[in-house]
């Protein structure tokens, strides 16, 4: 027998729950018919009834929070599920007393948030920025300033203002920059001035002047309200901890921009001193001052060492570029005062200026002032001294002169005067000239020693006509010898004597025309030069190149020796047995040539034979000098006669006669001295 099977409980359960689907679906439908026919009762057992709208007016509030700078959307103030009751039905009287609440809503959609707003506010016209203003944090910022971002630890209290609060920053200098010296123009009682705002003359630094709160940011949130605002949205345990991360965007001056970031640069100690909301237009004003009724003078921003021009940027500020003025009431300000920086740019200053310094005309080089040191004899450029169109311009300098000194003419070399030393029988040159290029001294030779700085003169110089150098006897004259040159008449002409240098050159220093450049050019006619030693013949040592002379032979003559083998006479005995004799050699001789100890002596031709046989005979000869007055008659014909001649001594023994006697055969020879003779 087969068992049937049983049904399975697990089968009945999803007809079950398809069941129960069906009933409440269909319990569902019933109730949405009923309620919207309005068979169903309400919870208070009453039918909703719109309350009265008379007397009163709708003003528009927000449905949510807003954020600043954002526009308004229509859904921000307008709900269709809420219609009418999106508004707030004020009475009429309270709309009345405040006209500054909108109450259009078409003034409100579209228009840019000015500040953050709550949730069931009304607006107020100051909720707004101006029509068409943009979006963004940037929109925060007034017509006419800049928006300066900076961290909130930078200047402390800073994060506490709300949108649209006022304030001041100021920063404080380190003590080690206090002790600097106080500028001029302050302490001539002027006024500092940045971007058309005083600068204080304390240790104080006013850097923003009613700056302004625009909004307080995060990286993920942003508030007009204030940092306690952002606390309380962000949560206090997480304010601290991102503290950090908090900017401000403030709303600044554009002058005030570069001043504030070198102070934070700088890492100054930033005040912030918050403005009275309290306070009215009229009072700020009052207690600005007002630049137009002062007089203002430019100064220098950096320290300018003397003797330099003042460019523009010594006058600017180092980071603004913006020209530095301070400024006077009318009764401080000093006459001499100059009040246009054209004036000032390319002066040359005459001393070390501080930064600050007011200029007068006293405080500047005139024109054709040294700007650096000259030392005597060095010529003087264009950028050496006040002005370009100086005449002192290539001058010289006369001696040495400091920076500053004022050139007057006679600081200056005159023209033709010497720049550097000289020496005797030098060629001056075009360097050595001052105005040289048109100079009469220029290839001139120097006759003295000349120092630079000396005016020449026709007398400082060699004339023509003049040797250059020493020219020995019977030297051919050459171009380099001679002053003139090539110009020179004297070129190939033979000396006849010794020639100094700077000595005139005549017919009277050369031989005859056409004389060969040897001594034998300084032999006159009817002569012949002997060459002999200077010990030879006395005397001879102390004559000079042209001198006359006689030469003498001296010698002793014994009768004895000479009469050996004659028997002498009495008388003759009683004469002496040594008897001196001279003989005149060499007669108005001339000294042709003296040189290391040699004569060359010029001799008539018949008196060679007898200085040659005492030379070889080694006689003692004597050098008697003739004068040179005696010397000028012979040779001009004055003395014909021959009466200056020397003449030899009788020889003693043309005096003696010898006759042979022969006595008994025997020869014998006696001596006597001749009776004409006694």
């Amino acid at each position: 027998m087969s068992n049937r099977r049983q049904p399975s409980s697990s089968s009945a359960l999803p007809k079950l729950l398809l069941s129960t689907l069906i009933v409440v679906g269909l319990g569902l439908v019933l109730y949405g018919v009923a309620n919207s026919m309005g068979w169903l009762p309400n919870k208070a057992g009453k039918v909703t009834a719109k309350p009265s709208r008379e007397g009163r007016v709708a003003v528009p509030r927000t449905l949510m929070s807003l954020k600043a700078f954002e526009k308004v959307r229509r859904e921000d103030v307008f709900d269709r599920e809420l219609a009418d009751e999106s508004y707030f039905w004020l009475p009429k009287e309270t709309v009345e007393s405040n006209p500054d609440w909108v109450t259009s809503m078409d003034q409100i959609i579209n228009r840019v948030m000015a500040r953050d707003k709550g949730k069931d506010f009304v607006f107020k016209k100051s909720d707004f920025l101006p029509e068409g203003s943009s979006t963004g944090i940037i929109a925060g910022v007034p017509e006419g300033k800049q928006g300066f971002f900076l961290d909130v630890e930078k200047i402390p209290g800073l994060r506490f203002l709300k949108q649209g609060d006022r304030f001041d920053l100021i920063a404080s200098f380190p003590k080690a920059s206090q002790g600097s010296t106080t500028e001029y123009g302050l302490l001539m009682g002027g006024i500092k001035v940045r971007g058309n705002k005083p600068i204080p003359k304390d240790g104080i630094r006013l850097l923003v002047k009613g700056g302004t709160m625009v909004a307080l940011t995060t990286d993920r949130s942003m508030t007009t309200q204030g940092g306690l605002e952002l606390s309380n949205a962000t949560g206090s345990g997480r304010v601290s901890a991102g503290r950090r991360d908090e900017r401000v965007a403030i709303a600044i001056d554009p002058a005030e921009a570069i001043p504030l970031t070198q102070a934070l640069g700088d890492e100054l100690k930033i005040h912030m001193v918050a403005q009275s909301g309290q306070a009215t237009e009229a009072e700020v004003k009052v207690a600005e001052i007002n630049l137009d009724d002062l007089i203002s003078f430019p100064a220098n921003s950096v320290e300018i060492k003397a003797f330099t021009k003042i460019k523009a940027s010594d006058l600017a500020e180092p980071l603004s570029n913006e020209l530095r003025r301070y400024y006077f009431k009318p009764g401080l300000a000093d006459d001499n005062w100059i009040p246009n920086a054209n004036d000032l740019i390319g002066k040359t200053v005459s001393h070390d200026i501080e930064p600050g310094y007011i200029f007068s005309s006293a405080d500047f080089l005139p024109d054709g002032s040294l700007v650096e040191q000259v030392a005597a004899f060095q010529t003087i450029t264009s950028d050496m001294f006040v002005g370009k169109d100086s005449k002192y311009i290539n001058a010289v300098a006369a001696r040495d002169f400091e920076a500053g000194h004022p050139l007057v003419e006679n600081d200056v070399l005159a023209a033709g005067s010497l720049v550097q030393d000289v020496t005797p029988f030098q060629a001056i040159t075009i360097s050595d000239l001052v105005a040289s290029k048109n100079s009469l001294w220029v290839g001139r030779y120097a006759a003295k020693e000349l120092e630079k700085g000396h005016l020449i003169q026709e007398e400082d110089l060699l004339p023509a006509n003049s040797a250059l150098k020493a020219i020995t006897p019977f030297q051919q004259l050459k171009i380099a010898n001679l002053v003139d040159g090539s110009q020179s008449p004297w070129i190939g002409r033979v000396a006849s004597c010794e020639i100094e240098p700077g000595q005139v050159i005549d017919e009277t220093l050369l031989c005859k025309k056409g004389s060969r450049p040897s001594v034998s050019a300084g032999i006159p006619a009817g002569m012949m030069a002997v060459s002999i030693n200077s010990d030879s013949i006395k005397g001879l040592n102390d004559l000079v190149m042209g001198d006359r002379v006689d030469l003498i032979e001296s010698s002793i003559v014994d009768l004895r020796s000479s009469l050996a083998g004659i028997e002498v006479s009495d008388a003759l005995l009683a004469s002496g047995n040594r008897q001196a004799y001279n003989q005149v050699v060499a007669n108005n001789a001339l000294v042709v040539r003296k040189q290391d100890g040699q004569f060359v002596l010029a001799v008539r031709i018949d008196e060679v034979t007898n200085l040659s046989r005492s030379l070889v005979l080694e006689a003692e000869l004597v050098a008697i000098a003739r004068p040179d007055q005696l010397n000028f008659q012979e040779e001009s014909g004055n003395r014909s006669d021959g009466a200056s001649k020397l003449k030899s001594d009788i020889y003693p023994l043309s005096k003696i006669v010898v006759t042979e006697l022969i006595v008994g055969g025997q020869k014998t020879a006696k001596a006597f001295r001749r009776v004409d003779d006694e």
